[in-house]
């Protein structure tokens, strides 16, 4: 009710000690309403209020399988989802669906960037072998598709610099992989 028509209930249930399911059934409302210009703002805001809960809520995972998220509109959001206390597999979740999208991964830089620098600094907040993977994919996939981009293909060596020196022993497969492409 509040995302479609008042703001004072969305600060009431805000100061509610919820359930996962109640807050997972929330979250699943405004994931819904999202695509929708007229409620997107206030489902944007119910979303972020809760992607720092404890809980892991699958709604988040919704917003990408339906494809309503715009990278051009919703980057700032995406970062924010992406460096939440969410599950380390919704974000190995969406770096695949980036990855295996028919179009241009080079707009998801920014996004890719912060994923590996968040993953680099607080690695053991997160099951890096789960992000790791789809990860480096994503960063590998990026680089190929700019080999004539300085800029990108710098910040992909960034981010495989990052890793590597995090993360030696995860990345050793994967280091013939990214040396055949450059």
């Amino acid at each position: 009710i509040g995302i479609f028509y008042d703001n004072s209930v969305l600060d009431e249930l805000y100061s509610l000690k919820l359930t996962e399911k109640q807050v997972g059934s929330i979250c699943r409302q405004a994931a819904s309403s999202f695509n929708n210009d007229v409620y997107r703002l206030k489902s944007e805001e119910v979303l972020r209020h809760y992607m720092d809960e404890q809980y892991e809520v699958n709604a988040f995972g919704q917003l990408f399988f339906d494809r309503c998220l715009d990278i051009n509109r919703d980057e700032d959001f995406i970062i924010s989802f992406m460096l939440s206390k969410q599950s380390p597999y919704q974000v190995s979740t969406f770096l695949d669906y980036i990855s295996n999208q028919d179009k241009d991964i080079t707009k998801y830089t920014n996004v890719i960037k912060n994923i590996c620098e968040n993953l680099s600094v607080d690695g053991e907040r997160w099951s890096r072998e789960i992000v790791l993977k789809s990860l480096i994919k994503c960063i590998i996939k990026l680089f190929d598709k700019n080999k004539y981009d300085d800029n990108v293909k710098n910040k992909c060596l960034d981010m495989w610099d990052d890793l590597y020196k995090r993360f030696i022993k995860s990345i050793r497969p994967f280091e013939k992989l990214f040396d055949n492409i450059n």
